[in-house]
């Protein structure tokens, strides 16, 4: 199904650029818009309006036609509702990527404008922990887990056990380049031919009086410190003296010099310009690009002497096999013309390679078998559940152990610990697959040991601690770092759990089932409905709970029987949340978005999408947003104040 919608989607696309190049004589409209507006700078070729986008419409519009093929609901979705009371942040369009770097130790990264870090999951390349800066980021590498990264107005951070520090060299010069000895010994070059020495927490200036620019650096223990820059040039340091060559044309910028373990050394550059030592001399080589004029190359990485990949601009993909370098296969299809800054990767313990080339406007591609295939960058993974801090901070949570962070327009992640997928988070506790059991401490994430291996569904905080629920009726309470389990709900698939604020606790799942416990043990409530349960809510001061499951069911229930507000067979509903300014929205599958209006009626809304929204979170500050995330990296914020609502 998935192969025949993006048949249909080529075909789509191609005629939109048809369309779009007649109508305007000939020549392709310019509707790149990078979501930042990042100027070009620095010799990068301006974004091409003749080549596709980067595969965001691409991944909509098939989600669209599966939602569709499986069945519309056919519901009128034309409400009145002004679109813009939903603003989609779209958690793929990150910006400009300028680097790469990777290691067993630490996996592969990326960096670039506006303080954008990226770190491969083995599923996405999510935003790290957020940075101390919006600076632009030119350069990155590391030794082992540490990874240091540098860039604008002499910004040098460096990332260890999940957190970014900044160590502020004596320079306001932008820094292009470093190379990593350890965590405490590295060094960092730039503009004006700066090189700046950190070692066990001092900063030194070093050099050898040039002037011009310095862009590209390696550095290691066995192999030596080396710099690359205008002019062909490049300085080595030998001892404790900076020696100075000129290993390519005097009218070539050299950007990146990459080290195999074997010794031998490589460096590119402007027009092409490759130029390899071999453990004698340097020599420069010929690519086998037959583009004119030859393109610039940005950067230089590789898995071993025999496999060196060299990338940048037009999509410009060099590999070199120990004996001669031939331009690789892109098959895209999107990004096969892509400007590209970045390349790094790991040669995996099964013979498998994660290899990545990035750049320009978050475009990326991976290498499959022998051909290079797009990768997204950013979040495409499936959100199950947010929570918003008392600092206005989003907290979701998803597949691979995803934990995202979210505030004025900036993403971050949390190192969770886990690959497995996460399903809930309340009151700075997540649970998810396998037992994961976690405390947030702001951005500190803490292991709780849940004593179970069972899938753990939901989980709902109280001031005293949370209540946590789980498969073959699994109940745990949490108070501080104590669980103890709770008994009463065996053979029960718990799906979800909400607790009034006058402390009767209900739980929801399978077939329908609904409990309460009003503190003298769980007796069943009646709901009316055998389809499955998959949320509960409860607003502030509330006596009663809502319940929205399969076939489109939303109840309100007491603690004796529910009454049914809403039910839709063809559609399924996942979440429910509201906030403190009273907006209170259902949300499910291909998009559905249904709002409880006064006297509990039910309103749809349209977002202007068809994908699977899973939760809703309340804006705990006290305003009235709302957010609303999902399958494939869905994030939605709803703001009905904008419109008067």
């Amino acid at each position: 199904m998935k192969q025949r919608c993006r048949i249909i989607l080529f075909i789509i696309s191609a005629v939109a650029l048809a369309t779009a190049a007649c109508s305007s004589g000939g020549e392709a409209v310019d509707d790149s818009g990078p979501a930042n507006d990042i100027a070009v700078r620095d010799g990068d070729a301006a974004y091409n309006p003749e080549i596709m986008d980067n595969g965001l419409e691409k991944d909509t519009l098939d989600q669209e036609l599966e939602s569709a093929d499986a069945g519309d609901n056919g519901a009128d979705t034309d409400t009145g509702v002004q679109e813009s009371a939903f603003k989609s942040v779209d958690l793929s369009a990150l910006g400009n990527v300028r680097a790469m770097w990777a290691s067993q130790e630490a996996g592969v990264w990326a960096v670039g404008d506006h303080g954008l870090a990226l770190r491969y999951n083995g599923l996405d390349f999510v935003p790290t922990a957020i940075l101390p800066t919006e600076a632009d980021l030119f350069g990155i590498a590391g030794e082992g887990a540490a990874v240091i990264a540098v860039g604008a107005s002499g910004t040098v951070l460096r990332f260890e056990q999940g957190k970014w520090e900044s160590l502020a060299p004596p320079t306001d010069a932008d820094l292009y380049g470093v190379g990593v000895l350890d965590a405490e010994d590295f060094y960092v070059v730039g503009k004006g031919g700066v090189i700046m020495h950190y070692k066990d927490g001092e900063w030194t200036k070093e050099g050898l009086g040039v002037t011009y620019d310095l862009y590209g650096a390696y550095a290691s223990k066995v192999g030596g410190v080396y710099a690359v820059g205008a002019f062909g040039t490049l300085v080595e340091l030998k001892g404790t003296v900076w020696i100075q060559t000129q290993i390519g044309g005097p009218a070539s910028t050299l950007r990146s010099i990459w080290r195999s373990p074997d010794g031998r050394m490589y460096a590119v550059g402007t027009l092409g310009t490759v130029s390899v030592f071999d453990g004698i001399t340097w020599k420069i080589q010929v690519t086998n690009d037959t583009y004119d004029p030859p393109r610039d190359l940005y950067e230089v990485r590789g898995l071993s002497g025999d496999e060196v990949y060299a990338v940048g601009d037009d999509g410009a993909i060099l590999k070199y096999n120990g004996k001669k370098w031939t331009l690789a296969t892109i098959a895209g299809p999107y990004n096969v013309f892509s400007d590209f800054r970045g390349v790094a990767g790991l040669l995996n313990p099964d013979g498998t390679r994660s290899m990545f080339a990035a750049g320009l406007d978050s475009r990326a591609v991976r290498l499959q078998d022998k051909a290079w295939a797009d990768q997204d960058l950013g979040v495409t993974g499936d959100l199950d559940d947010a929570w918003v801090r008392d600092d206005g901070t989003v907290v979701a949570v998803g597949s691979h152990g995803l934990i995202l962070t979210y505030r004025d327009g900036r993403l971050g992640t949390l190192e969770s610990g886990t690959q497995g997928d996460l399903k809930a988070v309340s009151g700075g506790y997540v649970v998810g697959a396998s037992g994961a059991l976690l405390k947030l401490d702001q951005d500190e994430v803490v292991p709780l040991e849940s004593k179970t291996g069972k899938d753990l569904n939901d989980v709902r905080a109280t001031d005293e601690g949370a209540w946590v629920v789980g498969d073959s009726g699994t109940l745990l309470h949490v108070v501080g770092s104590d669980v103890s389990s709770v008994g009463g709900l065996s053979g029960f698939s718990v799906k979800a759990v909400d607790v009034l604020d006058n402390g009767v606790l209900f739980v929801a799942g399978e077939a329908g089932k609904i409990y309460v416990d009003e503190g003298s043990g769980f007796k069943s409530v009646f709901s009316g409905t055998y389809s499955t349960l998959w949320d509960l809510w409860s607003g502030p001061g509330e006596d009663k709970v809502y319940a929205v499951g399969d076939n489109g069911v939303i109840l309100t229930c007491d603690t004796v029987k529910c009454d049914r507000l809403h039910e839709e067979p063809t559609t399924f509903l996942y979440g429910m949340g509201g906030s403190r300014g009273g907006a209170v929205l259902a949300v499910g599958w291909a998009g559905t978005i249904l709002r409880l209006t006064g006297g509990d009626e039910v309103e749809r809304l349209d977002a202007g999408t068809f994908r699977v929204f899973r939760a809703v979170a309340g804006d705990g500050a006290g305003g009235s947003g709302l957010f609303l995330v999902g399958d494939n990296g869905t994030f939605v914020v709803y703001s009905p104040e904008a419109l008067g609502n």
